[in-house]
């Protein structure tokens, strides 16, 4: 499909170019306003954008959004992958109990897995300590006699549901000055059957010449042919987990 509209937007472009070089020669009867007609549209940055965005139009209508392929009933937690020692305490996410994490330290695996959750006693030896300052909303929960425990468990005792929130960033399709870029970000997992069970899809335009001056490019709307319209990411992974990952009742919220 996509070589499809490759193919007939160049070679609608090359007709367009043609008639342009040959009215600017009937109008001028010069062959140098002719060749200047010819490098302004073959040789300056503006092909890329006639080619590129009907091509980035249609995996933005048909390819973009979130897929959900299968759900699960009665959710308590998930594995979120690495996690820095130093950036703890790491919080439940929602309406979850638990989060379960393989711990390291700078970059590096300790080959430890702990699991963390709510607990109503600050006294508690699994208590994560206040630490620094940043943890701002932690440190009044623990002020209020609540903290996050930090339990290290056996790796066959981690959740078999894997929220993996990093990006996959591939190039799936390029040609001369022209680059898109494929992200597949915020996959859910289901780790025991290895399988992906929902992800988001997004597809990102990079023309060469305009990303020097707007390094962003032209991202996918993550609302296009999926149930959620928030443009809020935190909202909208927390909306992929509750509806892929639904949660128990009675599961704890360090917000309630």
């Amino acid at each position: 499909m996509v070589g499809l509209i490759i193919l007939a937007v160049f070679i609608g472009y090359i007709i367009l170019s043609l008639i342009v070089v040959l009215i600017t020669y009937m109008k001028t009867k010069s062959k140098k306003k002719m060749l200047i007609a010819l490098i302004i549209m073959f040789l300056i940055p503006t092909w890329d954008i006639i080619l590129g965005y009907p091509i980035y139009l249609y995996f933005y209508t048909f390819k973009s959004g979130i897929n959900i392929y299968k759900t699960v009933e009665n959710v308590e937690g998930f594995y979120v992958g690495e996690r820095d020692i130093h950036y703890e305490p790491h919080k439940p996410y929602g309406n979850y109990k638990y989060i379960d994490y393989k711990e390291m330290n700078y970059s590096k695996s300790t080959g430890k897995y702990y699991r963390s959750y709510w607990i109503d006693s600050n006294t508690s030896k699994l208590c994560v300590p206040i630490g620094k300052a940043k943890y701002g909303s932690y440190a009044k929960e623990f002020k209020n006699g609540r903290c996050i425990a930090k339990e290290e468990i056996q790796e066959n005792a981690v959740s078999n549901y894997f929220f993996d929130d990093r990006k996959y960033w591939n190039v799936v399709y390029s040609i001369p000055l022209i680059r898109f870029k494929h992200v597949y970000g915020k996959k859910i997992i289901d780790r025991k059957n290895d399988e992906t069970i929902a992800e988001i899809k997004e597809y990102i335009w990079l023309p060469t010449w305009l990303s020097i001056i707007w390094d962003g490019g032209f991202p996918s709307a993550l609302s296009k042919n999926c149930f959620i319209n928030s443009k809020n990411t935190q909202t909208i992974e927390q909306d992929l987990l509750n509806t892929t990952l639904k949660p128990a009742q009675g599961n704890n919220d360090g917000n309630n």
